[in-house]
């Protein structure tokens, strides 16, 4: 297969460099994350990227002892899910890294100590044990003092917080932190999401009598409880304490990942005004716009249609030859670590005024939403209906369609399309997404309309270009016939 036109070259910088997503764990205790937040945070080792957990307060209750106890058993817990746990001398309080996961023990006080617990304001958490680095500071500092430390283990890219809620009637430890948590996202420059978790407060929700622990997190349970038995302390594996295993209770979701609007630009240069025109008014103004120019001769023109753009910021790649839309894809691969998911638009495509708030309110991990949308029921490519109520389709086109990047984490993969047919490039979208990477296909009607003002219709297609979308449809089915659904 000849896949040279995959090479391409550009004197322009399009994308800042990779990055990883990264997930942080607030823990006011040493044992809350495995109380209340374990299947997220179990997801959490099982995805690229790193976790960082960091846990808050000692937990000592004003026992120095019983505070070593209780981080000696976390860590018996944690090192049965990374065993590569390793104390790093490089910080002013205790943390252990892997190559996954890294654990820091900040040491505040814990509420406990003062008898009948801190009183519920974050102020509290300035009090700090045993005049430690960390006990001169003020609020403010605290914050940026942690802030600082997510940042060095999470330099770059995306970064999802987990934490207690703030706002809950719950323990005012878990409180304190969902404060302290809160003023830490202050400081995130690339904040993906914030997912808030009921603590204690859960008691006065449904009973727990059906809810039945995962054996990974009794067993992980059974490590903290024995760790703290062997070292002469009170095991907590009771009966009220087991009542939380399973009890995850997700109060708050909050999606802040950036949008990418990713656009090939060929034979139309003068949409490319309209559709910013369209772009500046969105309600939803949070996204980048990234440009594909598969026209060399076009440049110039472009370059000046931006310079006059200011509303949102925007890349353009000139490419020096026609890629078509397989651009699309090189522009997903490239900027899919900042922006995990992305909307294509195509060229004759204007944005209504709701399209990336719809698009955000839609969005599921691996699926492909798309206007497009269709069941194919026959042997020939046009034997098809349109869906447009989100259900499940076979068929997602790629002018107007949301979809998680990281369908294209790995460019190579577009190799597999064969040369000849390199410009129906939307239909091997579809069945790599289905077959190769288990995505979820889906049509739906997006608010976007047709600057021409209709909808093009099959009839309008080149003879040639009909008869290359069956021929490829049959060549796919054929290749991914392991696949039964792709023959049905």
């Amino acid at each position: 297969m000849d896949c040279t036109f995959y090479e391409t070259t550009s004197q322009e910088s399009l994308t800042q460099p990779q990055s990883s997503v990264g997930r942080v764990f607030f823990s006011a205790h040493p044992d809350d994350w495995l109380l209340f937040m374990f299947d997220s945070f179990l997801l959490s080792l099982a995805q690229p990227g790193i976790t960082l957990l960091i846990i808050v307060s000692d937990g000592g209750k004003n026992n120095s002892s019983y505070a070593l106890a209780r981080q000696i058993a976390t860590l018996s817990a944690l090192s049965s899910l990374s065993p590569q746990l390793t104390h790093s001398q490089t910080h002013p309080f205790n943390v252990y890294q892997a190559l996954d996961l890294t654990v820091a023990f900040l040491n505040l006080p814990d509420g406990g100590g003062e008898g009948n617990g801190f009183p519920p304001h974050y102020q509290s958490l300035t009090k700090c044990l045993n005049g430690s680095l960390l006990s001169s500071h003020t609020w403010t500092s605290l914050v940026a003092f942690i802030s600082a430390f997510v940042s060095s283990i999470l330099p770059d890219g995306l970064v999802e917080l987990h934490t207690h809620s703030p706002h809950e009637n719950d323990h005012p430890d878990h409180v304190s932190v969902g404060y302290l948590s809160h003023g830490v996202r202050q400081h995130l420059s690339h904040l993906s999401s914030i997912t808030h978790y009921q603590g204690y407060s859960v008691s006065n929700l449904a009973p727990n009598a059906e809810s039945i622990p995962s054996l990974k997190q009794l067993f992980l349970w059974s490590l903290y409880c024995n760790s703290l038995s062997d070292q002469g302390f009170e095991s907590p594996d009771n009966g009220w304490h087991r009542s939380f295993l399973s009890r995850q209770y997700i109060s708050l979701h909050q999606d802040s990942s950036p949008l990418a609007i990713v656009m090939c630009l060929w034979r139309r240069p003068e949409n490319l005004p309209v559709i910013l025109s369209y772009l500046s008014s969105q309600h939803n103004t949070d996204f980048e716009l990234f440009l594909w120019n598969n026209n060399p001769e076009h440049s110039r023109y472009y370059a000046h249609v931006l310079s006059l753009s200011r509303h949102f910021p925007i890349h353009i790649h000139n490419s020096p030859t026609n890629q078509g839309g397989i651009g699309r894809f090189i522009l997903t691969n490239e900027i899919h670590r900042q922006f995990p998911y992305v909307v294509y638009l195509d060229d004759d495509q204007r944005p209504l005024i709701n399209l990336t708030q719809q698009c955000r309110a839609i969005f599921k991990p691996r699926t492909i939403t798309s206007w497009w949308g269709h069941r194919i029921v026959g042997n020939n490519y046009f034997d098809r209906y349109r869906v447009t109520n989100g259900s499940q389709t076979d068929y997602c086109g790629t002018g107007g369609c949301l979809l998680d990047s990281y369908l294209f984490s790995d460019i190579s993969v577009i190799k597999e399309i064969p040369y000849e047919y390199r410009f129906v490039e939307d239909l091997w979208m579809s069945f790599f997404a289905r077959f190769a990477k288990n995505y979820t296909l889906r049509g739906q009607s997006l608010p976007i309309e047709w600057i021409s003002g209709n909808e093009p219709e099959p009839s309008s297609f080149p003879i040639d270009l009909t008869l290359l979308k069956t021929q490829f449809l049959q060549y796919l089915r054929s290749h991914y016939a392991s696949h039964h659904d792709a023959i049905s």
